[in-house]
Order: C-alpha cells, then structure tokens, then sequence
C-alpha cells in the first residue's frame, strides 16, 4: 500500500488548517520505512529509498522520455508557430513593459519570430541573442501610456526605433529601417507569456556565442535568408499585402532625403 504522505491531498486545501501533529509526522515515517521494504522484498526499484535501478526499469523511465523530447522537437511551418506545451496559442496575447505602465496586445500570430545572435544585438541586449517576432503593426494593440522612441544605430547603418517605456525605459518592439513604422520587433521576452512563440528561425549563428547550442528542428542561417525559402505561404501572402505600403514608406524617405541634400547643396 503507498504511504498517504504520497497520496493527493484529500481534505482541501485550507490555508487556516494547523500542521501536522508529531504522532501525524511519526506515524508517515513509519508508512515510507514500511513501504520501502515492501519494495526491497519485491525486487521493485526503489522509487523512495536508496539504491540503483534495474536496466529494465531504466529503459521503461527513458522511452517516455525519448518520446516527449520529439514531440517537443515538432514545429509547424514558419509564421505559424507550436507552444512546446501541450496547449495550442490562443491569440490574442498580450505583453508589457517592467512597470507594467507600457501594455500591448498581439491580435494575431505574428509573421516569423527571429532568433538573432548578430554581435550587434549581443550588444543591445545585453545577452547572447535577441528573440523577435515580426509583425504588421496595424496588428499591435496599444493598451496602456505611450512608448518613447528612441533612435539607435544599427549593424546596416540605417538605424532603428527603439519603442521603451518612458518610466522604465524597458524596450518592447523595435522598427527597423526596411519597413519602418509599418512593423514591430516585439521582443518577445516582454509577453506575459513569453514561451508562447519559440524561434521559427535562427540568423547570424556565423556570432553565436560558442556555448550556445541550437536544435536541429529550428532552421538556422550563419547570416541573413531568403524569406521566399522559409516563410509560411500565409505569412507571405500577408507580407505581399503589406509590400505596396512598405515601397511606398521607402520611397517617401529617399525623396524627403533627396530634397534636404539639394536644400543644403551638394558638397
């Protein structure tokens, strides 16, 4: 019989219920010696004692094992990306900053969710890689005060909006240059629930830190990719959607250059 102390709880959880009394604690000491010499007598491995256990009963513990490590290896294609638990995502989800005064919610599964170890972001984290998912801004619901955006520079020299909070400066997305205002990085360790979206993809692994181990599941790239090669046929339908406004932003900023170097003269 298994001794109660490892039985479920019975009789509630009542948070006002006193300890349990020295007779009560003699006596489940009692139950586990009883039971494991049941099991010593048995030839059973020692679940609760000392001892080593029986290859058989090593290889039965490893097969469940083996098996949840390659149910958490799955990935469903980019832009459409698997919880490693059990419980599918249910959008929206929402994010913030540390304060909690800065809050946003992603309406949608966001378009890939880059890992990238660039020294670049290394260096802008803080950490060994920078973890962001991309997604249309329209898609990005502002809950809470207004971010502050701060320019910074970046690897292409183009630079970047940093979106922080404006009380813990707590970064939460970023816009790059290619697409402007028309996107969000979300960094992704600012959701509530921030392993709700694993990488779809690894970039600039050629930076990696050494000790950084990567899964032969997740699409890798010492550099930069081809999204025609790895995007989701729905992701990129929704980015051939956001293309004409992006051209648009890209050629608005060429020309709004164009007419301050022929206002200062060319040197």
């Amino acid at each position: 019989m298994t001794p109660s102390l490892f039985l479920p709880e019975t009789r509630g959880h009542d948070s006002a219920r006193s300890l349990p009394s020295t007779r009560e604690r003699l006596h489940l000491v009692y139950e586990f010696a009883s039971y494991n010499k049941t099991l010593q007598r048995s030839g059973t491995h020692k679940v609760l004692g000392r001892g080593r256990p029986s290859r058989e009963r090593t290889r039965a513990l490893a097969r469940p094992r083996a098996e949840m490590s390659a149910r958490r290896r799955r990935t469903l294609p980019l832009g459409g990306t698997e919880n490693l638990m059990q419980t599918p995502i249910q959008f929206p989800i929402e994010g913030g900053c540390g304060c909690k005064a800065v809050r946003y919610r992603l309406i949608s599964a966001p378009l890939v969710v880059h890992c990238c170890h660039c020294r670049w972001c290394q260096r802008e984290s803080g950490a060994s890689f920078a973890l962001n998912a991309m997604i249309e801004a329209e898609r990005v619901v502002d809950l809470g005060y207004e971010v502050q955006i701060v320019d910074t520079p970046s690897n292409s020299g183009k630079g970047q909006k940093i979106a922080r909070c404006s009380r813990c400066e707590v970064a939460v997305w970023s816009h790059y240059a290619g697409s402007g205002p028309l996107t969000k990085f979300v960094r992704v360790g600012t959701l509530d629930e921030p392993d709700a979206l694993p990488p779809d993809i690894h970039i600039f692994t050629s930076t990696k830190q050494p000790w950084v181990l990567l899964s032969d599941a997740t699409p890798a790239f010492a550099e930069y990719y081809d999204r025609k090669t790895v995007w989701s046929a729905q992701s990129l339908g929704r980015f051939e959607q956001l293309r004409p406004l992006i051209e648009a932003y890209r050629a608005g900023v060429h020309g709004a250059a164009q007419q301050i170097v022929a206002a200062i003269g060319d040197p």
